[in-house]
């Protein structure tokens, strides 16, 4: 029994230590760290429809009219009509 203790205790003390630094709220690490071990895959995707999907807005990324401010009009929480700034392109050629 007190084997057992001697060899359960020091366990119990590294798995508590380990779970300790690991983070309670996980972050997106990254496309690069990603990358370093999907190197192929990060390849393939890059370039792509679906990595070009998301884009921050700049007059290469938006299809049509650009004058330098991508504003879009809609209701706001209110039900009223109000002007938004768009800050991301959802999309890209043809399906923008």
């Amino acid at each position: 029994m007190r084997l057992g203790l001697v060899l359960f205790l020091p366990a119990l003390l590294i798995f508590e230590f380990a779970i300790a630094g690991i983070s309670s709220s996980p972050q997106y690490a990254g496309r690069s760290v990603c990358a370093e071990c999907h190197a192929q895959q990060d390849a393939q995707w890059s370039g792509s429809h679906h990595d070009l999907a998301m884009q921050p807005v700049t007059a290469k990324t938006v299809l049509g009219d650009k004058d330098n401010k991508f504003m879009v009009r809609t209701e706001g929480p209110d039900g009223k009509l109000q002007d938004y700034e768009i800050r991301y392109a959802f999309g890209v050629d043809p399906l923008q």
